[in-house]
């Protein structure tokens, strides 16, 4: 960060450091390792779910289904990605080949678990669900519930 002043005026504040180098590092070295067992927990749960014959599919099919799926080297256990807007349906995610479907595809596919790529939307998701009668488990990527929900996290 610079802080400046325009043609000499005077200088009121003293900058000062926002965080020692040494605490950037560890928070470096901390979010490494964090991510990694992120990527070890969400393919272990996926795994799972797929050697018990269940169903998966993700809600939202942007930037983050994208990476989510890439990241973790997902093909064939995750099938659909939902995405309400129309002009994504019947496209495939790159990288990773799951068909993108509307929501009421839903009622004829019958997922065990839905992962929200938004958690933002997990009532109105959750409401989509609900009008197509079905109640699969709602997970969200990135809510620290959702881990205990896996049972992976004390």
């Amino acid at each position: 960060m610079i802080e400046a002043c325009p043609n000499g005026a005077p200088f009121y504040s003293v900058p000062r450091l926002e965080e020692r180098p040494e605490d950037l590092a560890e928070d470096v070295a901390c979010f490494s390792l964090d991510v990694r067992k992120k990527i070890l927990v969400w393919r272990r749960y996926l795994n799972r779910l797929s050697s018990q014959g269940r169903r998966v599919v993700l809600w939202g099919a942007g930037s983050k289904a994208v990476a989510f799926l890439t990241t973790l080297k997902i093909f064939r256990e995750v099938q659909y990605a939902v995405d309400i807007n129309p002009f994504k349906q019947g496209t495939f995610i790159a990288g990773t080949g799951q068909q993108v479907i509307g929501p009421d595809f839903l009622r004829s596919y019958k997922p065990d678990v839905v992962i929200a790529m938004n958690p933002l939307y997990l009532k109105e998701i959750r409401k989509d669900l609900d009008r197509t009668g079905l109640s699969p488990r709602l997970l969200a990527l990135d809510a620290p519930r959702s881990a205990r929900k896996m049972g992976l996290a004390s």
